[in-house]
């Protein structure tokens, strides 16, 4: 027989209620309203084993919900199980469906503050750097998919950049209450970083490929234009990049020695005083439009595509000059990867 509404009113003050009995929370736990659930995972002091009693229940129910992402996103379960949960949700959502787009972004949150974390592990670290980033939605809807991806991994390469900087400075932080004596856990900890340093450089050939053909093309392009003075800046694998002087002798090297250690701004900062009147264009840019490229400019400009929203950096116009600039942005312009300065 169904509860009646006060019934129900009276279990979720219950479940929401911190100094509910662990007995009684353990009970509302399992109780076939969903809301009654829900409002036991909202309590400030349920326990990770009762988080993970419901974890369990709704999946033997065979219910996907929002439950299950919102015991994952708890701070009271820990960063293993937050990861182990995911990986499981992930794997028995199949294909997306549009409303579960905030879903996943809120669980990146929950990785983002794992990655923060400065007492977070390495192998949590390596758990998140080696999580997978395809995403498949229903109707093929291929931008949110990607959306998905590109923030995921934002967070894989924050966890891959404390790890590089942890390997420097010697730094090991432990899982408390090892299972595993440390010979074994120094093991699987040596397996785990070369497993890792295979995808990475899998990964960097396989994107340095796709740069070298973009670069050449862009080459090409400001050659056509009529600009003969061409510099790349190049980090990872630069050696790779002296293929291009056979095609292009005209081109000059410079090197980022910081490239793993900074952002796109480092490679800029190694460019210095070349920045007068030329353009910045990034390698991976694909540009149809070749009249986009001209030998001259007479004043600093930024190229962007007029959406109604974005997440990436973006500028909004006041009479034909750029008012403001953000990392996301209503009603404004998304940029893209070529600028150009002039000397003031």
């Amino acid at each position: 027989m169904d509860m009646t509404d006060k019934e129900k009113t009276d279990k979720i003050a219950n479940a929401k209620n911190p100094y509910c009995p662990l007995v009684k929370l353990s009970e509302l736990s399992t109780d076939e309203d969903y809301d009654v659930r829900k409002a036991v995972i909202k309590n400030p002091n349920c326990p990770p084993s009762i988080l993970k009693k419901i974890y369990r229940y709704e999946d033997e129910q065979s219910i996907t919900s929002h439950n299950m992402v919102e015991i994952i996103i708890s701070p009271n379960l820990s960063h293993k199980d937050a990861i182990s949960f995911y990986k499981q949700y992930k794997e028995e959502s199949g294909l997306l469906y549009q409303s579960e787009l905030h879903l996943f972004l809120d669980m990146f949150k929950r990785f983002a503050a794992i990655v923060s974390d400065p007492e977070v592990t390495n192998n949590t670290l390596l758990e998140i750097a080696n999580l997978d980033t395809s995403f498949h939605f229903r109707g093929g809807d291929e931008d949110n998919a990607k959306y998905l991806k590109d923030r995921l991994n934002e967070i894989k390469k924050a966890a891959k950049h404390i790890l590089f900087k942890r390997k420097l400075k010697g730094i090991v932080i432990a899982e408390p209450a090892q299972a595993l004596d440390e010979k074994q856990e120094e093991l699987e900890h040596q397996q785990l970083l070369e497993k890792q340093r295979q995808e990475d450089l899998k990964e960097a050939q396989e994107e340095l490929v796709k740069n070298l053909k973009r670069i050449k093309e862009i080459v090409a392009q400001l050659k056509e234009a009529g600009i003969e003075e061409v510099y790349v800046v190049r980090g990872y694998l630069k050696e790779q990049f002296d293929q291009l002087l056979y095609k292009y002798p005209n081109i000059k090297f410079i090197d980022n020695p910081i490239y793993n250690e900074a952002n796109n701004i480092s490679s800029i900062v190694s460019a210095g005083d070349l920045l007068r009147n030329a353009y910045i264009i990034e390698a991976d840019l694909l540009l149809y439009n070749k009249s986009l490229i001209k030998k001259y400019q007479y004043s600093s400009n930024y190229l962007g595509i007029p959406v109604e929203r974005t997440d990436d950096w973006c500028f909004v116009t006041e009479e034909g000059y750029v008012k403001k600039m953000s990392i996301g942005g209503h009603n404004c312009y998304q940029m893209v990867g070529i600028s150009y300065w002039s000397e003031k």
